[in-house]
């Protein structure tokens, strides 16, 4: 949250959020995309986790979600896409916006964990 508070005063609270679906069209695309954005002035990215039933969200947000589900993308590949963005040098934030259902098949305690490693990962 330190980050996100910073990115906030930095920009004075006009702050560029967008919202993307990890692993649309693919995981490597993901990948470049943040990097794009956070280049684009991007001050945090929403990383949408694809769930099997997106009740919540529009045509739109739901057909990239059945997109990155058919290419394989689940909350662990999410994590590791996570990894990949800090390692090619990405520093804004991300947040991770997903329902709990993919929360509680991964385990909410080990979820925990791997967004507190990956949160110190950014620097």
């Amino acid at each position: 949250m330190k980050r996100v508070e910073r990115a906030a005063r930095e920009a004075k609270g006009q702050l560029f959020i967008p919202y993307i679906v990890a692993g649309d069209p693919t995981p490597e695309a993901t990948v470049k995309l943040v990097s794009m954005l956070e280049t684009s002035g991007a001050h945090i990215v929403e990383l949408g986790v694809p769930y099997s039933d997106p009740l919540a969200d529009g045509p739109t947000i739901q057909n990239a979600a059945k997109r990155a589900l058919d290419g394989g993308m689940s909350l662990n590949h999410v994590f590791s896409l996570v990894e990949d963005i800090r390692a090619r040098g990405v520093h804004i934030p991300i947040i991770l916006f997903c329902y709990i259902n993919p929360l509680l098949k991964y385990g909410i305690k080990d979820a925990i964990k791997k967004v507190k490693k990956l949160a110190s990962m950014a620097g």
